[in-house]
């Protein structure tokens, strides 16, 4: 129950998130819906319904997962890059389904901060590079991709990444809500390091409020 809603808002809110849940299963494999569960990183509200916990960002990512396994073919052994990661739920997910892909996890430091805990916590076994660990070694980002399971860097470390390097790269909600000076630097690296066939998934929104966003 979320106390700032008290308990029957919190009963109607859980309900809804339900009756989401089901009309999700109209558009998202059965398989993966039915799979996803949300983490106890952090001991976060989520609705308990059929022995998983729910919640809306749980759902937003089953799409997005969804359309990723449907809609590319990707190497044995993939590089994927998501530019804005955040706490790293999405990639949570789609590491449990191609457990043998690198991550390149990118945001700003302080949400790193939250990032490191979350994937620490939930692949306790996987090797996972901070900037600490590769800051001296940044020059070879080619080795540093072949020794790590996620690799969480801040925006300067892009230019970094070698060219051709990224079989996947996503983006979702992030260059919507950057400066045309941010996206345009971001969009130079995605072409850069973008294999040849390689994806660029990108779930954003345009604002017109102002003239300095795309």
């Amino acid at each position: 129950v979320n106390r700032d809603f008290g308990y029957y808002i919190s009963y109607l809110k859980a309900i809804d998130l339900v009756l989401e849940y089901h009309r999700h299963a109209k558009i998202v494999q059965k398989e993966i819906l039915f799979s996803l569960s949300e983490s106890y990183a952090g001991n976060n509200l989520c609705v308990h319904y059929r022995g998983i916990r729910l919640s809306l960002r749980l759902l937003f990512h089953s799409i997005m997962v969804d359309n990723l396994l449907k809609n590319t073919i990707l190497p044995k052994r993939p590089v994927i890059w998501e530019i804005g990661a955040g706490y790293g739920g999405l990639a949570r997910i789609l590491k449990s389904y191609i457990p043998n892909s690198c991550h390149i996890l990118l945001d700003l430091p302080e949400t790193l901060t939250y990032c490191a805990y979350f994937i620490a916590y939930n692949f306790p076994n996987k090797k996972v590079a901070y900037l600490s660990d590769i800051i001296d070694r940044l020059d070879e980002f080619d080795k540093i991709i072949e020794e790590y399971d996620f690799i969480l860097i801040p925006p300067w470390v892009s230019s970094y990444i070698p060219n051709s390097s990224i079989d996947l790269v996503i983006d979702t909600y992030s260059m919507s809500e950057m400066s045309k000076v941010y996206a345009k630097y971001y969009i130079k690296h995605i072409d850069r390091t973008l294999s040849i066939g390689g994806y660029f998934y990108s779930i954003n929104k345009r604002f017109k409020r102002e003239d300095d966003k795309y």
